[in-house]
């Protein structure tokens, strides 16, 4: 078995660019792995992977070639969730307007759930999307 990078993508169009800059959190439950990116939950599906036609240092369909900045596959993201009014909010620390996503857990106890947290130690609970 050979084994290799993935770039996680968010499709635009007919295109795609790349999705989070960093991950606070993963989990990787059943056939989803959820992403924690400050502000939002990303949501990708394992069983979606596309094999990229050139290993161009770019990313997205140009051409009728697609590129994930070097790689040979790309992962595109099936769903996400954000903690503030608008994708576009920033997260508020403490404040409770906007928390932020700074990690994130699986909670087996009971009930399947994702246990996301701020950095100031303050959790909640969300329901598992299967």
């Amino acid at each position: 078995m050979t084994y290799g990078h993935v770039l996680l993508v968010r499709p635009v169009g007919s295109s795609f660019v790349a999705a989070t800059p960093r991950a606070d959190g993963v989990v990787w439950y059943g056939n989803r792995l959820f992403v924690a990116d400050g502000r939002e939950l990303e949501v990708y599906d394992m069983r979606h992977l596309w094999r990229v036609s050139t290993l161009a240092d770019t990313v997205g369909v140009s051409g009728g070639e697609s590129s994930a900045h070097g790689l040979r596959w790309a992962m595109p993201m099936i769903g996400r969730y954000w903690t503030g009014a608008t994708p576009d909010v920033a997260c508020a620390a403490r404040t409770g307007d906007a928390p932020c996503l700074n990690s994130l857990s699986l909670d087996r106890t009971g009930v399947d759930g994702l246990i996301p947290s701020e950095c100031t130690g303050v959790s909640s609970v969300f329901s598992l999307i299967v």
